[in-house]
């Protein structure tokens, strides 16, 4: 059953054709293609229909619904739909119209390709870049009304065509989502456990303990965690253990094992002074007059900016860092600073 409100300017196509039986046995084959320039009111409804429909909107939205499934497609967007089950379709609420190109189409290769472009039988919208589909549903419909073993071959590979970009547009995207999760995971890893492992760090606070006669009563270790938040479970029972003056000393390896953010850095260092705790680095020298203020403060915005800078930088492709690169080195700006106390 089919229902329909042909909404659409004089200037729509549409175009039907029967295909011989050498056309069946092609991987691809239509039966109906057109242009649609529907306006508001345009809407289909129908309960089932052998074959696959593919849309591909030049202009304004359209609503595609089937099942519990259903998405807007936008300027831009293919669609391939089964039509094997019931399904609607209509110039999207709040939209004046849904400029598209349509083809109903069938055969094995459609049928493989299917997995892909309808995963777990859902809706999917594909964004597309450039003119190709367009140029392919031109060259389809150049050939619906020819019935030659050359314009059978044409629309074969156009079809092909429409559907491989498609696919490569999903494809790509699978692969930059997964490639993002990967560098992600691996940025995270990097910024938790830079320049030293946790084994590393406890070495040489506990070679400066020894050497500056300090007792440690305890360690606390977060691991795989970053010092970007304060949300650390040994981190936070430190600070409730420096309340019970069970220490007088936090020695950390490099001041940014504290906090990463000059905010956190500076609530809890409050907090432990007003617990007689003194924070300690065993690896940056920073002395007790105006000159280690001065130190503390730099190294602390250091490790903000680090961290602010990792992930800004980390998604970017290659040649956008390496143009970042090229511009920190030329614009003449340094970050130093000096293990010892400096005269300024």
């Amino acid at each position: 059953m089919l229902t329909y409100n042909m909404d659409v300017t004089p200037e729509s196509v549409w175009k039907r054709t029967t295909p011989s039986e050498a056309e069946l046995a092609q991987p691809y084959y239509c039966t109906e293609a057109g242009v649609f320039y529907a306006q508001q009111h345009f809407s289909t409804a129908r309960t089932d229909k052998e074959s696959y429909l593919l849309f591909y909107t030049l202009r304004g939205a359209g609503l595609i619904e089937q099942g519990e499934s259903h998405v807007e497609l936008r300027t831009g967007q293919a669609l391939l739909l089964n039509c094997r089950t019931p399904q609607s379709y209509c110039t999207a609420p709040g939209q004046s119209c849904w400029h598209h190109y349509w083809v109903h189409l069938d055969g094995a290769g459609v049928a493989a390709m299917e997995p892909l472009l309808l995963p777990g039988k859902k809706l999917t919208p594909v964004q597309l870049t450039g003119v190709k589909m367009q140029e392919y549903f031109e060259m389809l419909l150049g050939q619906m009304e020819r019935s030659t073993v050359d314009s059978m071959v044409t629309a074969g590979l156009a079809l092909h065509e429409m559907l491989a970009l498609c696919a490569r547009s999903i494809l790509a995207e699978a692969e930059t989502t997964s490639a993002r999760q990967v560098i992600l995971q691996a940025a995270e890893t990097l910024d938790n456990q830079r320049e030293e492992s946790i084994e590393g760090q406890i070495r040489e606070c506990t070679a400066y303990a020894e050497k500056n006669g300090i007792t440690i009563v305890k360690h606390y270790i977060d691991r795989a965690i970053s010092a970007k938040t304060d949300n650390r479970p040994e981190f936070q029972q430190m600070i409730k253990d420096s309340d019970k003056k069970l220490f007088d000393i936090v020695l950390v390896w490099k001041l940014d094992r504290f906090a990463r953010n000059r905010y956190d850095s500076a609530r809890y260092k409050t907090q432990l002074k007003k617990n007689g705790v003194k924070l300690m680095s065993a690896t940056e020298v920073i002395s007790e007059g105006p000159e280690g203020i001065i130190l503390e403060s730099v190294l602390e915005g250091y490790a903000e900016y680090y961290s602010a800078d990792l992930a800004e930088n980390v998604l970017l492709p290659k040649s956008t860092r390496a143009a970042r690169r090229k511009l920190s080195v030329n614009s003449g700006w340094k970050i130093l600073w000096s293990t010892r106390p400096c005269n300024l």
